[in-house]
């Protein structure tokens, strides 16, 4: 995909290896390389028929998630903390892409997280669908 901002390509954060927590330290403020991706990512969502998922198929964003997963040796960040061991197979946004564009290929903004605690984050998302959900009859 590829199409990152107009000044060359997407920043990448080589030197960004916080433990996916801590956002405090970057404040409301940011840098003009994260304006610059902000406006990347709007304009994106805009332009595409996926909306907001378009950005999860640029390549930007795979670099980054690959990072976040070996920052985080492969490990669900929730479970470590609660003392398990679990892969992770997600790499989740703390402050929510459309909440924060600007931090969306932020390292400090990106946390591992298996499938499960993922679910948790987001129930509205993965809410499983009952099979006999109350339907009215129809003859």
């Amino acid at each position: 995909m590829g199409e990152g901002p107009a000044a060359a390509r997407l920043p990448v954060h080589p030197d960004t290896q916080g433990s996916g927590r801590g956002l405090e330290v970057i404040g409301a403020e940011y840098t003009q390389e994260q304006i610059a991706v902000g406006e990347w990512v709007r304009r994106l969502a805009a332009n595409s028929a996926r909306g907001w998922k378009a950005f999860y198929h640029t390549t930007e964003w795979q670099r980054a998630r690959g990072k976040a997963l070996k920052r985080d040796h492969g490990m669900c960040q929730r479970c470590r903390r609660e003392g398990w061991y679990t892969k992770a197979t997600t790499v989740h946004h703390l402050k929510h892409l459309r909440d924060a564009p600007e931090l969306a290929l932020t390292m400090e903004n990106l946390e591992s997280l298996c499938a499960a605690c993922h679910e948790r984050e987001h129930p509205e998302r993965h809410r499983r669908r009952i099979a006999n959900e109350l339907i009215p009859e129809r003859w």
